[in-house]
């Protein structure tokens, strides 16, 4: 789970328009964070990944909005 107190800080506040696009951007973080995780084994896949991200974004471009439970945890790892 990434804390929003922190990861705004990384965002450009110039592509930061309104809460549900800092939501979205927050999301693709997460997604980006899975990613790199420590653990190889505990990353998501490249087709996991492709998934989150059009969960995350709509094909026009539009960010999609999601409800606060689908925010928290982007990805989790079930063995």
């Amino acid at each position: 789970m990434v804390r929003e107190e922190w990861t705004t800080e990384v965002f450009d506040a110039e592509l930061v328009s309104s809460q549900s696009v800092e939501e979205d951007m927050v999301q693709m973080l997460q997604i980006a964070l899975a990613c790199v995780v420590k653990g190889p084994e505990i990353r998501p896949t490249m087709d996991e990944v492709v998934r989150l991200i059009k969960e995350t974004v709509r094909p026009n471009g539009a960010a999609e909005r999601k409800s606060e439970s689908e925010n928290t945890n982007v990805y989790e790892h079930h063995e």
